[in-house]
């Protein structure tokens, strides 16, 4: 009896838990702690019991008390690493952090290969100032988990804070350690002529789950490398593999040629055994400068897939990866499939990039052996969905189907793949009833639907090669592709292609009607022409090719890379700049001194229109700045701190040629876009570089502005007195407006730290007045921005709009903008957002 009794107890105690984690789950925080307190008291002694209650008391911050139940969970259970990692995420946000280290560091210890853990450690020694010891954690991340970008990212920040050079290298063993940053950059790499009696080997580095255009040319190229005698394979890590594997079902020796690593010691043994060391996406090009750090005799090579910078906003750190990627590693083997993609990478980054061929696998792709009748007047059209990729215009794509629907319903069908019918519904895209939705495919699914249809829909934005459109030309299906891009690689249009202006829906939705009234016998000859040109493409020519490549490289016979030498084909690819997502590349056009007032506002209203496509607070920054520095008399010189892309300050610079500005930001990765606008323009009045305003200044200036800068630093009165110190005449600043009780809820704090490392919710009048007013100056105005009845309208507005739709309406944007310009100052964060100050010194 004692025993039933005892397992009912147990049974109820684990009703009670399992109920407080679906609580918890959907957010309701109180019923989830009654839900585990009453599973404690059948069960005092489950540690994971109160370890979850702890969970639960840190979302509602109640953290002394999930503190207890986090001590009493590792009293219960010594040998519980989540518990002390939890335990020292609770201390952290009580900024007890010499607790909190000693609680990562026994979690650490516990379960040495979690990433996480050592990482917490990084942030805390970062938050204390600690740089090596942060660094030194960091390392340890990178070396769990390869391909963890925050680590690489926070390194990088604190080499450049610091002016270290280099990390500490891990060790492969217990004697023998890594040659430093500094040992490989004075190897002798440049000298490959030692490599010519070796036998080219090639190790891809594709650390992704698969599926995409990239992983299919990269599998379909090692697999032919692989079957022509070479040894060549693909690195996937460990959380990835099982997926990637699951996409390519058809490849029986998959599993042969893809390898799995899960720590950076596993990927470097791997290495270790290829002449040649590849990545293939720009994640992955920091994992290949790890691994030539430690062996320097690998030869590094990028297989560039796409322009990946298009693939960020720039304030991100994933564009700043993307964008150093292919400088990132001095003397490594650029290659890439379409002219358009080597001349973009090479007129923006100053690089080599090498053309190779590319790929088509005809074992899977090729025409439907019983063909569709060509008497059918139902016009089939097949067209991906992927919203993970806005590039690839997922809703123009729907909503140009859904149009085409109803304009002839009788006439159309269609199979769309890419996402589930669940996907498409919670983006509140309507389906037409003519259509069948199949989700995400592998390659022969894919195939089987190109066979059936008549068309294939490509509505992205641009595409760097337009791999789906090439296989569908093998099946025997019609492509409409962008015209923007490396698509004139294989599509001609009206030949065996429709090669369109994807960007607007009444080019898309002409295209279509001009389709479904296409006969039969024309949609044929697009059909046997698209046959023909795909015959050109094959996995062997586009293996080969790179074999030569590397060849002629290793040998010092090396070909003319794609660049300065290259002969335009007959088709030329659209320039970047008219590519309506985010670009570095958007102004290609030289400005000399001599330039007339007619060419300086034409280029100031191309930056105009640029800030405007940027999206979110961008245009009103560059409103409210403008609108401060006409306030200010005699101003010759200019100092921008924190400036970021520096749109806003180049357009100031255009306005104001006789103003010298110097624009600045800590980390100057971000200021690539403006120093390449400069040179281009050939601005005399504008310099860029590093500042630190936490350094005594050395120069002084007649205005010094910040914009959404000092709610980013702790001791942000030492920034506005050195801020007030370089100034000779005026300080600007521009930062979040909170009143008084929002600023002493620490909740709200403990959010905006977490999510955007603000150490200030934000700054009141008040705040602002007396903070410049013990320091000396004169506040001359204070003004509110980002009012909610004007800015907050005006950029929920525009981020509903297309590029095309902003280019149209560019002027009544403006004016709306506008609008956010007025004389007062809030009192609630429910009236605005924002608040600047002017101040004379």
């Amino acid at each position: 009896m004692v025993s039933l009794f005892t397992n009912q107890v147990v049974e109820s105690a684990n009703y009670f838990f399992k109920q407080g984690n679906v609580l918890q789950q959907a957010n309701r925080l109180e019923e989830a702690v009654l839900a585990y307190q009453r599973a404690i008291e059948l069960a005092p002694d489950a540690a994971r019991f109160h370890h979850n209650l702890g969970n639960t008391l840190v979302k509602q911050h109640r953290l002394e008390e999930a503190v207890a139940c986090y001590k009493l969970a590792i009293q219960l259970k010594p040998s519980f690493p989540t518990a002390y990692y939890r335990l020292g995420e609770a201390l952290e946000l009580q900024h007890c952090y010499q607790e909190a280290i000693a609680a990562y560091q026994q979690a650490l210890q516990l379960n040495p290969r979690t990433y996480q853990y050592s990482y917490r450690l990084g942030e805390i020694f970062r938050k204390q100032g600690n740089w090596q010891e942060a660094i030194n954690a960091y390392a340890q991340t990178i070396e769990l988990n390869p391909s963890f970008a925050n680590a690489y990212y926070r390194i990088e920040e604190l080499q450049s804070r610091c002016n270290i050079l280099s990390y500490p290298t891990l060790k492969r063993d217990q004697s023998n350690s890594y040659p430093t940053v500094t040992e490989f950059s004075t190897h002798p790499r440049g000298d490959r002529s030692n490599l010519k009696k070796h036998q080219i080997s090639i190790l891809f580095l594709l650390p992704v789950k698969g599926g995409s255009g990239g992983a299919h040319s990269i599998m379909q190229e090692c697999l032919e490398l692989h079957r022509t005698g070479l040894h060549a394979r693909i690195a996937v890590d460990q959380v990835n593999y099982s997926r990637f594997l699951q996409h390519y079902p058809d490849i029986a020796d998959a599993a042969e040629i893809v390898i799995s690593y899960q720590t950076l010691s596993e990927l470097q043994q791997l290495a270790d055994q290829f002449l040649v060391v590849c990545a293939t996406i720009y994640s992955s090009v920091k994992l290949l400068e790890q691994l030539i750090i430690r062996n320097p005799t690998l030869v590094p090579a990028y297989y560039i897939q796409d322009y990946e910078p298009l693939f960020f906003d720039q304030s991100t750190v994933e564009w700043q990866e993307a964008w150093r990627s292919y400088g990132r590693i001095a003397d490594a083997i650029l290659f890439a499939k379409t002219h358009w993609l080597c001349q973009v990478v090479n007129q923006n980054h100053d690089v080599n990039v090498h053309k190779v061929e590319p790929s088509l696998d005809h074992h899977v792709y090729y025409p439907n052996p019983t063909p569709v009748s060509q008497s059918q007047r139902i016009l089939h059209i097949a067209a991906m969905v992927r919203f993970s990729t806005p590039r690839r215009a997922p809703h123009r794509t729907l909503r140009i189907i859904q149009t085409l629907a109803q304009m002839v319903s009788t006439q159309v069908k269609f199979t769309l793949f890419g996402a589930t019918p669940d996907e498409i519904e919670a983006h509140g895209m309507p389906v037409p009833n003519t259509a069948t939705v199949l989700g995400i495919l592998n390659r022969p699914q894919v195939a089987a639907v190109l066979q059936q249809a008549d068309i294939f829909l490509d509505l992205s934005d641009y595409q760097a090669f337009g791999r789906t459109a090439l296989e569908a030309m093998a099946c025997g299906c019609v492509p409409v592709v962008p015209q923007r891009g490396g698509t004139n690689e294989f599509a001609i249009d009206r030949e065996n292609a429709f090669v369109i202006d994807t960007t607007s829906d009444e080019q898309c939705l002409a295209c279509l009607l001009e389709l479904v009234q296409t006969d039969r016998q024309e949609l044929q000859r697009l059909r046997l022409n698209g046959i023909e040109t795909a015959a050109n493409y094959s996995k062997q020519r586009a293996a080969l090719s790179i074999l030569a490549l590397f060849h002629a490289v290793l040998t010092n016979s090396e070909p003319s890379p794609v660049g300065a030498t290259y002969v335009e084909s007959t088709q030329t690819a659209l320039p970047l700049s008219t590519i309506s997502v985010p670009s570095n590349t958007e102004i290609t056009c030289p400005l000399n001194n001599a330039a007339n007032t007619a060419q300086l506002e034409e280029k100031l209203a191309e930056i105009k229109l640029r800030l405007m496509l940027r999206r979110k607070w961008a245009y009103l920054r560059y409103l409210h700045q403008r609108q401060a520095f006409l306030l200010t008399k005699d101003v010759e010189t200019f100092l921008s701190i924190g400036c970021g892309l520096g749109l806003a300050e180049l357009a100031l610079a255009l306005e104001f040629p006789d103003v010298q500005f110097h624009l600045t930001d800590f980390d100057t990765t971000r200021l690539t876009m403006a120093e390449r606008i400069v040179k281009q323009w050939s601005l005399s009045n504008v310099t860029v570089g590093r500042y630190d305003v936490l350094a005594t200044p050395k120069n002084r200036y007649d205005l010094v502005a910040s914009i959404e800068v000092l709610e980013h630093i702790q001791n942000d009165i030492l920034a506005i007195d050195h801020m007030c110190l370089a100034s000779q005449k005026y300080v600007f600043a521009l930062v979040p407006f909170a009143p008084l009780h929002i600023k002493a809820d620490p909740k709200l704090q403990d959010y905006v730290w977490r999510k955007f490392e603000h150490y200030r919710y934000g700054y009141s009048a008040d705040d602002l007045n007396c903070i410049f007013t013990d320091l000396g100056q004169e506040v001359m105005i204070i003004r509110g921005c980002y009012w909610r009845d004007a800015g907050f309208e005006f950029r929920q507005n525009n981020e509903k709009l297309s590029d095309d739709e902003i280019r149209l309406q560019f002027p009544s944007l403006v004016q709306q903008a506008e609008k956010d310009i007025r004389a007062s100052i809030p009192d609630t964060l429910e009236q605005a957002a924002g608040i600047w100050t002017l101040v004379k010194i």
